[in-house]
Order: structure tokens, then C-alpha cells, then sequence
């Protein structure tokens, strides 16, 4: 710890050099100016850590110092030397960024060494949170694609409880996306899914490339944000610059089709685009998934498009909506999720009902069956199978569906899905209980290394959306709640247990950042590590 000493009385030098033998506590004297403005040339070539200053001198005083130190980026520790009436100086040199101040005729500098120890473990302790600091952002920066998509996944499947939780997540991660007007597109390439299911090795290469081009075109007059949503599928979050404006939807279908083109040119990839518009914050992200996810119904009567938008639905009948299908859609995911065979066949049942009493044209009883197939096959392109390894039972082309004859074969067809789903439900009964209990395994025997609900769902075999159910269903947290109160267990017990040190324990629970952990552990439990550790047991 380098100190330099600047007054312009010799005598008082002399007694700052000899009065403690500085080398044997740690501290080296780099140097002594007399007056400020040669402690100042002094300051900026030996880059001291503490400087002893006098408040009166020649040509340059320490206030005057204090003022040029102000404007230094990495400036260093000042200790002011005083007379008794220097008060009003003292006070103004404490303003200027002072850390302390000693008068020259108290007993020697009788204390001396004991501020000196106190500024130099200040400036040790700055150090390490800085350096702590800047590994926590560089772990940030390394990791920044799985954190931001991690945030999206939450944010649009409803696990923030708040707009404040969220902005505050928004902020951390560099996320702008403070708008009137929210978009998301939806990218599915089919062929990456079959090129999976065949286990070919490039499958990454091509999803990586893929977020890189969407990135890249979604950008200019747009904040972007492109994440892997599914094995196949990618999902883009966009926000116009000017917060207020909202992009035409010549302007959207441009940058759906560019996409599409720019992925055939470029990786061979068809795909398909869904386009969806929301309003703003949390809800108007949700509801621009939504739509861009709906879009894709347009799949079923426009095989020869590629972009679908949200607010060109194409139905060929008009409906009376006394069957809000797509109403039911989350319902639906999640019985499934959940494997509630009882409730996927009692809503199935609903509709088939419904059918038959409610007096539906023929288009419109087909558009129902239409939209249920539609829901079905994606809860299951979602979850990495294929639809036609579920429903067996007879064929489901587009043109069987658009050719049913009357309300009965259609109630038939509803009811078939049913027994189809049912059987499927029952036959994969009995492998998520024992599933969660792996996962729960894995997170306890891993909980101090960087897991996310990805990497433990590909452990146990599951989904992250029905890993992320399973967990919430059993424990009533999120992923991240269960592993925060997991890991705060850990670190209490250890605080209880052992005399390691607060810094050693956060980075033992997975947190190398302090601040973070103590900020965290004091949400937790209402105390800080350090009180914690004082309550009795």
C-alpha cells in the first residue's frame, strides 16, 4: 500500500516518516512533496494509494489538491493533516472527497496508524468488489443469450409477478424494449426438428446461425431480441426505436419475408413466420406471442405462404363463436402437461357435446375440429414429438378434416381425439413423478454450479415447460424460487456449521458475487448473513 506525503513543513515530514515503522504494516512510503502542485506531478507518477496531505501550504493548497483529485478517474485516498483552527477548512475538504483528517499537535499523530490501517482496508475492500464485480459481469456478458432468453420464457409464460420485477430484470440484462408497441415473430423450422430426431450433430450450428441472421434482420428502425424457443423454433421480440410508433404491417410482412428468404439462401432452411402484435410492458409481450402463435393457423388453409399475421386469420366459414376453441387452449396445454387424462376427456367431451346441440353450420363444425387438431399437433411439435405417433386411431389430413359430412362424424372425430389423448396420457403416467424426483436430485447434488431449468430438464428427459409445471405443481415455486430457497438453506447451515467466512459460503452456494448473495439471504430471511450468524441457535 503506497502512501506520499505532501506539506510544506519539514519537520513534520521527518515525524510522518519515522514516527511508525510503515514497511512492517504493510505500507510503503513512495515519496514527499512540499507543496501541492509538485504532489500533484508526484500523484500522477507514482499513483499512490493514500496521500497525506496538508490543508495550508504554498502555491497550491490541499483544498486546491482536493478540487484537481476530484476530477481523477481512479483517484486516491486522502488523509488531511490540520491545525485546531482549520475547522471550516476540515469540513470543506470532507466535502471534497476527504476520507479523514488529523491534527498535527494531537499527541504525535498519536493515531495515525490506526486510520491508516482503516483506509487501507477500505481500499482493499473496494478492490475485491470491484474485482468481484467485474467476474459477475463477465460471467453475465458470457452467458448473456441464455439469461435473456431465460427472461423472455418467464415474461411471456407468466412466472414475473410484476412490471417493476421485470423492468428490473430488463435493466440488468440491457433489455430495451420500452414501447407503445410490442412485436414478436415466431420462426418454425420444421426441418431442424426431423434433422434432430435423427440426431444430426449440425442441428446446433444451424439453430445458432439462425438467431445470428434473425437478429440481424430484425434491427435497424428495431430493438431485437432472437432466442431459440424450441428445438425448430425461434421466437424474436422486437421494439420500435421511437417509442411510440407503430410499424405498418407492410413493414412487418417485409421483415417476415426477409427472413424467410435470408434463411433459404443462406442455411438451405425453409421456415415459416408468424407475426404478432402486442401493446406494451409485460401484458402487451404476452399478448404478442399469443397473436403470432395464432397467426400459424393460417397454416391449415395457406400452405403456400410463408408469413402469417395476427390480424389476417383466414377462416373460410363464418363463425358464430358460440365454440371459443382457441379460448381453451391453455387450459388444454396444461391438463396435458399435468397428464390430467380426467380433464383433457372432460373438456374433449364439452366440445364433442357442444356440436352436436349448438346448431353449427357444416363450415363452421369443420373450422371447430379444424382448430382442435391445430392445438393438439402443436402442443406436441412444442414438446419435441409428432402427432402422428399420438393419434393413431385414424387419419388426420387437412382434407379429411375440411370434407366431414355432417355434426355426427364430426362429434365421432372429437371423441377419437379423446380415446386418442387418453391412451396417450396413461401410457406415459408413470414416468413424471419419478422424473421430478431425478430432477430434484440433480438440483440438490448441482445447486452451486450455474444450472439452468434447460440443463435439468435435458437430465431427466422432460421439457422445460412441463419440468417447469411438474416443479410448480409439487413445490408451488418457479425453477428459480426453488433453487434460490435451496441454495439459502445451504448457506444457513453452513453459517451455523463452520467458520468459513460470508464471502466463502456465497461462492460455495453458487453466488460469486457477495453484494448478490447478501442482498439475497436478507430477502430470504430478513437478516443479513453477518446478523444471522450472531442470533443464537
Amino acid at each position: 500500500m503506497k502512501i506520499l506525503i505532501i506539506d510544506d513543513d519539514p519537520l513534520v515530514r521527518i515525524a510522518l516518516k519515522t514516527l511508525v515503522n510503515w514497511e512492517e504494516h504493510g505500507f510503503e512510503l513512495a515519496g514527499e512533496a512540499e507543496d501541492g502542485e509538485k504532489g500533484l506531478e508526484m500523484i500522477e507518477r507514482l499513483h499512490p494509494d493514500i496521500v497525506m496531505l496538508d490543508i495550508k501550504m504554498p502555491k497550491l493548497d490541499g483544498i486546491g489538491v482536493l478540487k484537481r483529485l476530484s476530477a481523477m478517474e481512479d483517484r486516491p485516498r486522502t488523509l488531511v493533516l490540520s491545525s485546531y483552527d482549520d475547522f471550516e477548512l476540515v469540513k470543506e475538504a470532507i466535502k471534497l472527497g476527504a476520507d479523514d483528517y488529523l491534527l498535527k499537535l494531537d499527541s504525535d499523530f498519536g493515531n495515525i496508524l490506526e486510520v491508516m490501517e482503516k483506509l487501507a482496508n477500505d481500499i482493499l475492500d473496494s478492490r475485491r468488489q470491484k474485482k468481484e464485480s467485474e467476474q459477475f459481469s463477465q460471467q453475465v456478458q458470457k452467458n448473456i443469450h441464455i439469461l435473456r432468453r431465460n427472461f423472455f420464457y418467464n415474461a411471456i409464460n407468466k412466472f414475473y409477478s410484476s412490471e417493476a420485477e421485470m423492468a428490473q430484470s430488463m435493466k440488468f440484462l440491457d433489455i430495451r424494449l420500452e414501447s407503445d408497441y410490442l412485436y414478436c415473430f415466431l420462426i418454425k423450422a420444421d426441418k431442424l426438428r426431423v434433422m434432430d430426431g435423427e440426431h444430426n450433430e449440425n442441428v446446433p450450428v444451424l439453430s445458432y446461425a439462425v438467431v445470428n441472421i434473425a437478429e440481424e434482420i430484425v434491427s435497424g428502425t428495431l430493438h431485437s431480441y432472437c432466442m431459440e424457443w424450441n428445438i425448430g423454433e425461434f421466437c424474436v421480440i422486437a421494439a420500435p426505436e421511437d417509442p411510440h410508433a407503430r410499424i405498418p404491417v407492410e413493414e412487418l410482412t417485409t421483415y417476415g419475408s426477409r427472413l424467410v428468404d435470408m434463411l433459404r439462401e443462406y442455411l438451405n432452411l425453409p421456415a415459416q413466420v408468424g407475426v404478432g402484435e402486442g401493446g406494451s410492458g409485460l401484458k402487451g409481450m404476452q399478448e404478442a406471442h399469443r397473436n403470432a402463435d395464432n397467426s400459424f393457423f393460417n397454416r391449415f388453409f395457406k400452405s403456400d405462404e410463408t408469413v402469417f399475421l395476427w390480424n389476417n386469420t383466414f377462416v373460410p366459414h363464418q363463425s358464430k363463436e358460440y365454440l371459443p376453441v382457441f379460448g381453451m387452449k391453455d387450459e388444454l396445454f396444461e391438463a396435458l402437461n399435468f397428464r390430467d387424462a380426467k380433464r383433457v376427456g372432460s373438456m374433449l367431451e364439452n366440445v364433442a357435446n357442444d356440436l352436436q346441440t349448438m346448431g353449427l353450420s357444416r363450415g363452421e363444425v369443420c373450422n371447430v375440429v379444424l382448430k382442435l387438431y391445430y392445438m393438439v399437433s402443436e402442443y406436441f411439435e412444442q414438446n419435441g414429438a409428432d402427432v402422428k405417433d399420438v393419434l393413431r386411431s385414424r387419419p388426420w389430413g387437412y382434407d379429411d378434416l375440411i370434407h366431414i359430412e355432417n355434426v355426427a362424424a364430426a362429434r365421432d372425430r372429437v371423441l377419437s381425439l379423446k380415446a386418442d389423448l387418453e391412451q396417450y396420457l396413461k401410457n406415459d403416467a408413470g414416468g413424471s413423478g419419478g422424473s421430478l424426483a431425478v430432477a430434484k436430485q440433480y438440483i440438490n447434488e448441482h445447486f452451486s454450479e450455474e444450472i439452468s431449468l434447460t440443463d435439468v430438464a435435458n437430465k431427466v428427459g422432460l421439457t422445460p415447460s412441463y419440468l417447469s409445471n411438474l416443479l410448480k405443481k409439487e413445490t408451488g415455486k418457479s425453477y428459480s424460487e426453488y433453487l434460490i430457497d435451496l441454495r439459502i438453506e445451504k448457506a444457513k447451515a453452513l453459517i451455523r456449521s463452520t467458520n468459513h467466512k460470508i464471502y466463502e459460503i456465497s461462492e460455495m452456494v453458487g453466488y460469486p458475487n457477495t453484494f448478490y448473495f447478501s442482498r439475497l439471504f436478507k430477502r430470504q430471511t430478513g437478516k443479513t448473513p453477518g446478523e444471522f450468524k450472531k442470533q443464537p441457535v
